[in-house]
């Protein structure tokens, strides 16, 4: 995502499984100066978007247990946490 551009985050979908419609979101990242300003929703948005039109659905994501702002926005879209990565 860009602002005046200048590169503010960024968010990644790789790792396709086409026989079983899942995708990986990777690499989703906002600048601590851009953040709690809707750019996360934002990109978390138009992914989700990209997938459906993709015919994806399921999608994975990693990240670490205090990335609390990162896991707020994944909630808000619907994701949960599996425990051990199951």
């Amino acid at each position: 995502m860009k602002e005046e551009q200048s590169v503010i985050g960024t968010i990644g979908l790789k790792g396709i499984d086409s026989e079983n419609r899942i995708g990986d979101i990777k690499r989703f990242f906002v600048l601590p100066e851009y953040q709690d300003k809707g750019y996360g929703k934002s990109m978390m948005s138009q992914i989700l978007e990209f997938a459906r039109q993709a015919g994806l659905i399921k999608l994975r994501l990693n990240t670490e247990k205090q990335s609390y702002k990162a896991m707020s926005v994944f909630r808000s879209f619907g994701f949960y946490e599996i425990p051990n990565g199951e």
